[in-house]
């Protein structure tokens, strides 16, 4: 994340992976001590297998791409 700026991701907002383009909706968040939280990010369409694709990813990573959400709690990124 860039210094000064604050983000703020929700469960349910679809985002985009700034590195990689991988899309999706923000279905889990991990907090853990000492570090920054990760996002998962769970793609809308199946594999041809029919898996669904997750990947987990920092915050500084992704970009919203809409902001509709379902009501869940915020969690609000800063870098002071």
């Amino acid at each position: 994340m860039t210094s000064g700026t604050s983000v703020e991701l929700k469960c349910g907002m679809e985002v985009r992976d700034t590195v990689s383009g991988f899309t999706g909706m923000v279905t889990s968040i991990a907090i853990y001590h000492g570090g920054d939280p990760r996002f998962q990010v769970t793609a809308h369409e199946c594999s041809r297998d029919g898996d669904i694709s997750e990947e987990w990813f920092d915050a500084g990573r992704l970009e919203v791409v809409e902001t509709h959400t379902s009501g869940a709690a915020a969690i609000g990124l800063g870098v002071a």
